[in-house]
């Protein structure tokens, strides 16, 4: 095992109370100021609020798509069973153009 590696398991294997000290990549939010931890907080739940907003769109355009698309698929069908209407021209009925 290299010496990276057996720091590293002390650090996944310390436990509470020991003397081991913290990893150096370690987030420690009781070390930061209150404000700092406060905005991340907040970033945080920006976020997430983001995340919902987004899904939530997507769902309702997906819905409205599906709908749009059985409509347009119902009016061809229709198109297809009606026959088509025959439009008079004016020499049908003894008009000259």
């Amino acid at each position: 095992m290299s010496g990276e590696d057996a720091i590293a398991a002390q650090y996944f294997l310390a436990l509470p109370g020991t003397d081991l000290p913290a990893p150096p990549y370690a987030f420690k939010i009781k070390s930061m100021s209150n404000s700092a931890a406060a905005e991340l907080y907040f970033i945080a739940a920006m976020m997430i609020l983001i995340l919902i907003l987004s899904v939530a769109s997507v769902f309702f355009f997906v819905r409205q798509y599906k709908r749009e698309t059985r409509e347009r698929e119902a009016q061809n069908v229709q198109k297809a069973v009606e026959p088509e209407t025959v439009r008079a021209q004016p020499t049908d009925i003894g008009l000259s153009e």
